[in-house]
């Protein structure tokens, strides 16, 4: 079964949690991220152990959208608890991925790098120059 987002809608409408949290297990990054969302606003309680489960999500927004689900339904201390390290966790990710993308030279310039197709064509200009009928060409 392909889903969609408008589908997603409609059993949001409906009321329809089932077809929500199979969403949520079952689709993609985008879908999932809004059943998380849409169960979080009908403030399902018999969601909760799902919506623990998808924090653990690899995709940093799909977690984060379980995390603000779970504290618009309430949780007990130990969730809260889970969340508070999921978040840390998520910030320490982001903060690794901006230090990893720097380079540690504060004016860092990229060597130029020859191109074959540069290449090729300086050797097109070069045979070109040359009379046809003077020899070798290559």
């Amino acid at each position: 079964m392909q889903m969609s987002h408008e589908w997603l809608n409609r059993q949001f409408v409906r009321k329809d949690i089932g077809a929500i949290e199979f969403a949520l297990e079952n689709g993609l990054y985008d879908i999932r991220e809004q059943a998380a969302h849409y169960l979080g606003e009908l403030k399902s309680e018999n969601s909760r152990f799902l919506l623990v489960q998808t924090i653990h999500d690899p995709v940093p927004a799909v977690s984060e959208a379980a995390v603000k689900a779970l504290e618009e339904i309430g949780m007990g201390e130990t969730i809260n608890e889970l969340i508070a390290s999921k978040r840390s966790y998520w910030k320490q990710y982001k903060k690794e991925i901006v230090t990893e993308n720097r380079s540690s030279e504060s004016k860092y310039v990229p060597e130029p790098r020859d191109r074959p197709s540069r290449k090729s064509f300086e050797n097109l200009k070069q045979m070109l120059r040359k009379p046809m009928n003077s020899g070798k060409w290559f």
